[in-house]
């Protein structure tokens, strides 16, 4: 059976969710994404490694422990400023994926910021979406068709990627008690920086 992005299904989980999974969650979705981040940074020479990294394990800390982040805003910022700017001609695929890789990475703060259903959701549309455009970039295609929409959704790497966040949500959102959701968060954890 060929996955979809379901998104009113996935806002009904995200909404029942508590906060701690709701960011669990997006910062898996983000981290997925890192390493096409990464590829970014070496190739263009641009970006901020560190900081992404940085931001993605104080966020992983704080779904673990339902810790706080004092200078979220400020990182914020700073991950705002990441974002590549669509100019010129060195924009390449590689761009692509790390505005999504940012941007999603950006949401995943606000849900630790405010625990946001619909940040947490946007996270996963982004991590969707590069998973697309990757497949997108095997194809020869001139033009978008329905059969080529239907090619893409069934591509391996989408279909791996809603198969993560499927489980990633199914896995959290059993978890009810902090030791379960601390266990829980490190199973996604490990399963996304493996991705």
């Amino acid at each position: 059976m060929t996955l979809r992005f379901d998104e009113s299904q996935l806002r009904l989980e995200l909404t029942a969710a508590p906060p701690s999974v709701r960011l669990a969650f997006a910062v898996a979705c983000a981290e997925r994404l890192f390493g096409g981040y990464q590829t970014f940074n070496q190739h263009a020479g641009k970006g901020d490694v560190p900081l992404v990294r940085d931001t993605l394990n104080k966020l992983w800390t704080i779904a673990s422990l339902s810790g706080a982040y004092p200078d979220i805003d400020d990182t914020i910022v700073r991950l705002e400023f990441l974002l590549p700017a669509e100019e010129g001609d060195e924009w390449t695929s590689d761009f692509a994926v790390a505005e999504n890789a940012i941007a999603s990475l950006i949401f995943a703060a606000y849900v630790a910021k405010t625990g946001d259903t619909n940040s947490a959701m946007l996270s996963a549309r982004r991590a969707y979406e590069t998973a697309d455009y990757l497949a997108t970039l095997t194809t020869n295609a001139k033009s978008f068709t329905a059969e080529l929409e239907a090619s893409l959704l069934a591509s391996p790497q989408v279909q791996k990627e809603l198969e993560s966040q499927q489980y990633d949500i199914a896995l959290l959102a059993q978890s009810t008690i902090e030791d379960t959701i601390s266990q829980s968060v490190e199973v996604v954890r490990s399963r996304a920086m493996s991705f």
